[in-house]
């Protein structure tokens, strides 16, 4: 496969779902020019291997064995990057206890000075991954995203919520912005008494916002604002 060819993963997963069978996986390396696919029946993948002159969008591509290194780099594990964010320097000797099936990870620190990890996990336990989320240890929520995981950006469905004692911790808010729609993100605005809490969807930010500006949480009065982007 041409490595500049306009073949995307969801074109390439569909044409082959298609066409030879039931794919259960398929992950696209783009610049490197190849993809690994897998099958559901081993007759489907057979059928792709022996096909001659495919092409999608125009630019050709030819399915090859898995184990045939004469016309694919070495194969490596299906995996896929996950972001664990709102980390502590003290959790790192426990990560196997939270993520016994994270396979190597290195640590990093955003521009708020917040620590998070970046970490690889087989691709078919990413879905019990992210269905199992949040991850709360110590009053604090570890935030577990895939490196394409809802296509998020740093700022979409963010409320604000400011006057937040430190006696109130990220599970407490957590649990109680969760009634209004499925949270991602929960965190302390860096050393300040503000947090910011992502919802998934719009809608969840604007009905939280609908209801009322001032919220109690543990008999502690908190302000809440949509952050603009």
């Amino acid at each position: 496969m041409d490595r500049y060819a306009p073949i995307s993963e969801d074109a390439l997963f569909e044409y082959t779902n298609t066409t030879f069978g039931r794919v259960l996986n398929c992950v696209l390396y783009q610049t490197r020019g190849y993809a690994f696919i897998e099958f559901d029946r081993i007759t489907d993948a057979n059928r792709a291997i022996a096909s001659k002159c495919q092409k999608i969008n125009g630019s050709p591509l030819e399915y090859c064995p898995r184990h045939d290194t004469t016309n694919i780099v070495q194969a490596i594990p299906l995996t896929r990057l996950v972001h664990i964010g709102n980390f502590a320097h003290q959790d790192q000797d426990r990560l196997r206890r939270y993520f016994p099936n994270l396979q190597n990870f290195s640590l990093h620190q955003n521009c708020y000075g917040q620590m998070y990890i970046l970490g690889t996990f087989d691709i078919n336990e990413i879905a019990q991954l992210l269905l199992k989320r949040a991850y709360c240890f110590n009053g604090r929520v570890l935030n577990v995203f895939v490196d394409n995981d809802d296509q998020l950006t740093e700022c979409d469905n963010f409320l604000l919520v400011r006057r937040v004692p430190y006696r109130l911790n990220d599970y407490n808010l957590l649990e109680y912005f969760s009634q209004f729609g499925r949270i991602l993100n929960c965190y302390r605005y860096g050393q300040t008494d503000a947090y910011r809490v992502q919802y998934r969807d719009k809608s969840s930010l604007e009905k939280v916002l609908r209801i009322n500006r001032i919220h109690v949480i543990k008999s502690v009065q908190i302000q809440i604002e949509n952050e603009q982007n």
